[in-house]
């Protein structure tokens, strides 16, 4: 319960502090955006949207305290608690980077990529309020968290390994398809990933 009670104080903090960042008057430039506007161009529809949407807000709900909850049921306090750090690790470097290097998502309207459609704000526009912060495209925590998750769940059989490798395929094809980051966003939050990663499991002395 104490461990549980930890990891929603965590993702509670992460959706609060970085909202206290000043904004950027002057975001990063983008970073082109071109596979934004191809997903967006031939393969929109109505079902995709709400499709991508729900996976990209639920999927990632399901992600985060899916492999926590899976960690305790197999009583694999260790990892949990590795988990724990590698989430937290995670979301304080990826907040650190937003502080110095603001870069706008794609979808923005202002600094964004010209033609790319606010999807989410035109279906499920009220979780637009849960983002923690507006120019916090670079890195993708999203991609982040999703690959610690399969990490961590891959001692625990192929069968859960892969559910989780295709949900967070299926994430990462959704926020490029929303124009809520840019590929090489996902690029870099599998390194914010598999460093912190890399870090705790040896700093506690045993690989997972």
């Amino acid at each position: 319960m104490k461990l549980g009670l930890l990891l929603v104080l965590a993702t509670l903090t992460y959706l609060v502090f970085p909202k206290l960042l000043p904004e950027a008057s002057t975001p990063s430039e983008p970073f082109g955006g071109e596979e934004v506007l191809f997903l967006q161009r031939n393969l929109s529809s109505q079902a995709m949207d709400w499709f991508t949407v729900i996976v990209y807000t639920v999927g990632y709900i399901v992600v985060i305290y899916g492999t926590g909850g899976f960690l305790l049921w197999k009583r694999n306090y260790n990892g949990f608690t590795n988990f724990l750090l590698v989430f937290v690790l995670s979301q304080a470097l990826g907040v650190i980077t937003w502080a110095l290097y603001p870069v706008a998502p794609p979808r923005n309207p202002l600094f964004g990529v010209e033609g790319v459609r606010g999807i989410r704000e035109s279906t499920l526009g009220f979780t637009l309020s849960f983002d923690p912060y507006i120019y916090g495209a670079f890195p993708s925590l999203h991609a982040a968290n999703g690959l610690t998750a399969a990490l961590f769940v891959r001692l625990h059989g192929k069968k859960i390994t892969m559910a989780w490798l295709c949900l967070w395929a299926l994430i990462i094809f959704s926020m490029i398809y929303l124009g809520e980051h840019y590929w090489q966003d996902a690029l870099a939050g599998c390194f914010y990933s598999i460093g912190p990663y890399l870090l705790i499991t040896r700093v506690v002395g045993k690989r997972l």
